[in-house]
């Protein structure tokens, strides 16, 4: 588990990202998923704010997720456990409770 204070590297635009669906940007293949849900096309995907309206049983197991902050639809235990594996990092902000996660 990593924790972060420095919002910095979050906050900037992806740019061009206005509609669910796979972008090319800088090189990287980015797909927003609905709500706050990004995808990082990847070996295996990473995934920042997984929500589960928005991910789906057929989405892969990832090797990062990134929990910008600790509101329910930023950080759910249920979709962030369901793309978890033993391999998975998850970076969350300093102060949120993980204690619902499984440990895979």
């Amino acid at each position: 588990m990593h924790e972060f204070n420095n919002y910095s590297l979050l906050n900037k635009r992806l740019g061009g990202i206005s509609m669910p669906g796979k972008h090319k940007i800088k090189g990287l293949d980015i797909e927003w998923l609905g709500h706050a849900t990004v995808k990082i096309y990847t070996e295996r995907p990473v995934y920042i704010d997984p929500f589960s309206e928005v991910v789906s049983a057929k989405d892969t197991k990832t090797c990062l997720i990134v929990s910008t902050h600790p509101h329910g639809d930023h950080f759910e235990p249920d979709a962030i456990n369901a793309l978890s594996s033993e391999e998975t990092e998850i970076a969350v902000t300093t102060g949120t409770d993980t204690r619902p996660l499984q440990s895979p």
